[in-house]
């Protein structure tokens, strides 16, 4: 941004508008230009495009089958309901609505753009939006919103929405303060957490502090070898910060905020590492209906060995 402070959005975007997308998404968008003429995408589309949004669910993403992907595809691209169309996209495994968001914007980056955090918050600090300051937890109805904002914005200023929506990601790139999963306060506003917020309102400190002294912990089952090669080993998670496909309750999950802690626990070998909680991902549902969550974290380190009495799905809060 030429400047950190417009008055408005508007202003934003009468100083700030580019006129072309980064070249990585111009060439993808122009691999996709086809689809909407032949009316689905393949299992290999789908997978480019949600590797585009977020790589880090791939796993998820694999684990639909190409007829599925196909029969998802089909009907998306047969309606023009905007609630029915999130709908299928968000069936399929690993797709929430931002990644759905992304497909469809990949396929038609005329009329649509995708639902980011970054963006969400640099509406907020504008007023453009009035809820969920942290840009997390979307519901069809915030996508809904967002999509119509960035249509009328694009309309006005004779854009395409994707085009409306990489300047405002751009221009909250170049101004954001602090870390990204805080929550944003709008200009002249010190409040940082919104009661609104719902599926990751474990990152924006909507509940009371807890009483000095009282600290929330999350435990995770970090086995030292993988079972039948499947999962991810103590090793592996310490390393890459992230210990993935954890089932939590909804309980569970509200109690925990980003800072608190997370403890990885290889109870074989008796190794034991401690971090602090970034992000809550959620992914796919398990097949009791139970929703898994992506468990990010950062500073992790091994500390003296003590155990922790977990639950069947291999987890505590405690």
């Amino acid at each position: 941004m030429k400047k950190q402070t417009y008055g408005d959005i508007k202003d934003v975007l009468k100083n700030e508008l580019l006129g072309e997308d980064d070249p990585e998404t111009v060439e993808l968008i122009r691999q996709l230009r086809h689809i909407q003429s032949k009316g689905y995408f393949t299992h290999p589309e789908f997978l480019k495009m949600c590797r585009w949004k977020s790589p880090r669910p791939l796993r998820w993403y694999k684990a639909n089958t190409a007829l599925q992907v196909e029969e998802v595809a089909r009907a998306v691209l047969s309606t023009s309901n905007e609630r029915h169309r999130i709908k299928l996209l968000t069936a399929l495994k690993g797709v929430e609505i931002p990644t759905a968001s992304a497909i469809l914007t990949l396929i038609d980056p005329e009329r649509y753009g995708v639902i980011d955090i970054r963006v969400w918050q640099f509406l907020y600090r504008y007023g453009a939006v009035s809820v969920k300051p942290g840009g997390q937890g979307f519901t069809f109805d915030d996508w809904d919103n967002y999509l119509s904002l960035l249509r009328h914005l694009a309309e006005e200023f004779s854009t395409t929405v994707r085009l409306i929506e990489w300047t405002l990601f751009e221009c909250h790139k170049a101004t954001q303060q602090g870390t990204l999963y805080q929550a944003t306060s709008r200009r002249g506003d010190s409040r940082t957490s919104d009661s609104h917020s719902s599926s990751y309102a474990v990152l924006e400190s909507a509940d009371p502090p807890r009483p000095v002294g009282e600290e929330i912990c999350l435990v995770l089952n970090a086995p030292h070898s993988r079972f039948r090669g499947i999962g991810e080993t103590f090793d592996e998670m310490l390393s890459s910060g992230a210990a993935r496909g954890y089932i939590l309750s909804e309980k569970q999950s509200a109690q925990l905020n980003a800072g608190c802690k997370v403890v990885l626990l290889d109870k074989e070998t008796e190794r034991r590492a401690e971090g602090q909680l970034k992000e809550l991902e959620r992914t796919e549902k398990a097949g009791n209906g139970m929703q898994r969550f992506d468990v990010h974290f950062q500073n992790g380190k091994q500390v003296a060995y003590k155990s922790e009495r977990l639950n069947r799905n291999g987890i505590a809060v405690i």
